[in-house]
């Protein structure tokens, strides 16, 4: 048991993203995120990202989408102003979180019966009422991360929040 963090947790998740077969604990606090390695008892404290322009973080996620044996950061966040979620992706290079991507929605890892981890967007807007798009896969097309294609269910969706969140 480690001690506790400052701040208030908003999202865990837990991925490899250094690479080196080790899994890291990824915070996200309501105005950064931050990385950890457990060091023996403790948390030490690998990189920390905080810019003015992200921000109201409500969940993280950690995945692989390109197959590079690291996974890459998912902060999920919702802006406020223009009533739109959004996702920024992080790489953990050289000591320091950078930003690798965006995409418009929420992202969330599933785990399928075998084990293997598919990371999900979902668009969420509230323009004048809340609306949902079809739920879809995360690739990674040239440099840029995208929506993979809709995922098919038994039933429609509609406007069904796959992720759950309340506004």
């Amino acid at each position: 048991r480690s001690e506790p963090i400052k701040h208030e947790a908003m999202g865990l998740a837990a991925g490899d993203i250094e690479g080196n077969g080790k899994k890291d604990l990824v915070v996200a606090y309501r105005d950064r995120i931050e990385v950890f390695r457990a060091d023996g008892e403790k948390l030490a404290s690998l990189a920390v990202f905080k810019k003015r322009s992200y921000g109201n973080y409500l969940a993280v996620e950690t995945g692989d989408v390109e197959g590079a044996g690291r996974d890459r950061i998912f902060a999920s966040y919702y802006l406020e102003g223009i009533k739109r979620a959004n996702t920024v992706v992080l790489d953990y290079s050289g000591g320091a979180l950078r930003v690798a991507g965006h995409l418009s929605g929420f992202v969330r890892a599933l785990e399928h019966a075998d084990g293997k981890r598919v990371l999900l967007v979902q668009g969420l807007s509230m323009a004048r009422e809340l609306r949902a798009r079809a739920p879809e896969t995360v690739i990674k097309k040239g440099a840029k991360y995208a929506e993979g294609g809709a995922i098919k269910f038994a039933r429609a969706l509609n406007d069904d929040q796959l992720f759950g969140y309340a506004w």
